[in-house]
């Protein structure tokens, strides 16, 4: 079964409302239980990242987590010319975040149809197109993500909770794709107010590493081994040494100074403290519209019974 469903009910945004702003995101992080958010944030991730040893294989988590995105946003959301997924607008849309070049892309995109994760949609006059639509294999995967992200905004707003459990509404679940693939489209990045994660986000599991650092740091337990992070996450020890090498030069295992009423932090904790209210702040604004689309469609639906 596929995917084509699109939003019967869009909302109109003018460009600065496409993605969260920045006192949205500092509002969560203020949030007294926030650290408690993150943490469940960051363990859906890890384990997420996990549970599919293929899309590793494929993509670094950013990329095949946008490539995902892409391809859900794209399908719900058709260009001025009605094509909705196609092999050269999936390129296209991994060409603005310069997360993949046009030749990864489409090799990319290869082993995401031969996963069973994209399959050919039915053909369109223009035989240079190549329609694809995502299947529900697409959906189950990205869905796992999604909710273990709205169960950590639960923790700080309700919407999370409201979005969580209409998520089996197509009609939501197809609305927070599109709010978000156009976020991503006007330019909004999670990691754009992180500099230092961002050189180290392309590195193969550098980021679900680090996560697993944090978490440790976090909860006072023991410092994660390089044998324990490599096997855990499938790369060699070398290159989870590597990553925590670059991690230290970047100098994001140095102490910073406390804040008023807090003990100091690392780098690290700091960055992935931003990292995550960007990040949750997504979802609360892509949430937020999902849910007032239901909300006026019901309407809608009601008033014309």
């Amino acid at each position: 079964m596929t995917s084509t469903l699109r939003a019967e009910v869009t909302l109109a945004e003018p460009p600065q409302l496409l993605g969260p702003s920045l006192a949205a995101v500092a509002a969560l992080q203020a949030h007294p239980a926030f650290d408690r958010a993150m943490m469940i944030a960051a363990e859906g991730i890890i384990q997420h990242f996990a549970g599919n040893p293929i899309l590793n294989r494929m993509m670094n988590d950013r990329g095949r987590v946008l490539f995902a995105l892409g391809s859900l946003y794209l399908d719900a959301e058709p260009d001025a010319a009605g094509r909705g997924l196609t092999t050269a607008r999936l390129i296209e849309f991994a060409g603005v975040g310069k997360y993949a070049s046009a030749g990864r892309a489409k090799a990319t995109i290869a082993l995401l149809r031969w996963g069973g994760y994209l399959e050919d949609g039915p053909p369109c006059e223009d035989r240079r197109q190549r329609p694809l639509v995502p299947t529900e294999k697409l959906w189950k995967v990205v869905l796992q993500r999604w909710r273990s992200l709205l169960q950590a905004l639960a923790v700080l707003r309700p919407i999370g909770a409201e979005a969580l459990a209409a998520l089996d509404d197509r009609a939501v679940r197809t609305s927070i794709a599109v709010t978000m693939g156009r976020a991503f489209r006007s330019g909004f990045r999670v990691l754009q107010n992180t500099p230092r994660l961002t050189a180290l986000a392309e590195r193969d599991a550098a980021l679900v590493m680090l996560f697993v650092v944090t978490g440790a740091t976090l909860q006072k337990d023991e410092a994660p081994s390089i044998s324990g992070l490599a096997g855990r996450f499938g790369v060699s020890r070398a290159h989870a040494r590597g990553v925590l090498r670059d991690a230290e030069l970047a100098g994001l295992l140095a102490l910073e100074k406390a804040s008023p009423g807090r003990g100091p932090k690392t780098v690290l904790e700091n960055e992935m403290a931003v990292f995550f209210a960007t990040l949750l702040a997504l979802f609360e604004h892509a949430a937020t519209i999902a849910m007032a689309t239901r909300m006026i469609a019901t309407e809608v639906a009601d008033a014309t019974g």
